[in-house]
């Protein structure tokens, strides 16, 4: 049989340890810091990246419609009787495609003053097709196209008797893009048509102005 002695020191031995032992780990020094890291005095700091730019949105096709109106003044004769300046209007439908290549249609009249000594109006129909280029569609820049056209010529008398003749008509023109906003395009413009209507040659010059409805699909 174990003394009784050694049964009671057993257990006071086992406590001597946990207090030595928890005395030993209140008293330990904490784990070192880790070291800071060195910073190169010349290094640069970090910047944040600058935001992305958004590219505006380019319209590639758009339809363009509106009216013409302008001054003309006519050479060479458009019949036998002599005839003045006059006032040409029209009305016009195009598209605008691959950005900067226009192509449209053009119906309109001429209303050419006479000279008192006749009682004689006249008066022409045009109707034709034209092509241009938009150096800037988005903004101010040119606008030159080319085209031809069919004109009908009326002679209208007093009486109401009227004679027509007709043909074909060579147009150039040369004008000046303003974009006002994106439904509304200004053009003012200076306009030629060369051709000839029965035996009469003419050439007419034309100080206008064009205004666009534009409509953007992409």
């Amino acid at each position: 049989m174990i003394p009784r002695t050694a049964r009671l020191a057993a257990p006071l031995i086992v406590g001597l340890g946990l207090l030595t032992r928890a005395a030993g780990a209140e008293d330990a020094p904490p784990p070192p810091a880790p070291a800071a890291t060195a910073v190169d005095p010349h290094e640069l700091p970090e910047l944040p990246a600058a935001p992305v730019k958004k590219e505006p949105r380019v319209s590639t096709l758009s339809i363009m419609g509106g009216l013409r109106a302008g001054f003309t003044v006519p050479a060479g004769k458009m019949a036998a009787e002599a005839v003045g300046p006059a006032f040409d209007f029209a009305a016009e439908l195009g598209a605008r495609f691959v950005r900067y290549l226009y192509a449209g249609l053009r119906v309109g009249g001429t209303l050419f003053s006479s000279p008192q000594s006749t009682s004689k109006s006249i008066s022409s129909l045009l109707v034709g097709a034209e092509i241009g280029y938009l150096t800037n569609p988005d903004g101010l820049g040119l606008f030159p196209t080319v085209g031809a056209g069919y004109r009908r010529v009326s002679i209208a008398d007093a009486l109401g008797t009227s004679i027509s003749s007709s043909g074909v008509d060579f147009l150039v023109g040369l004008g000046v893009h303003f974009k006002l906003s994106k439904e509304v395009r200004l053009i003012p413009r200076v306009d030629f048509a060369a051709g000839s209507a029965g035996d009469f040659a003419h050439y007419l010059f034309t100080v206008g102005l064009s205004a666009y409805y534009n409509y953007d699909f992409r």
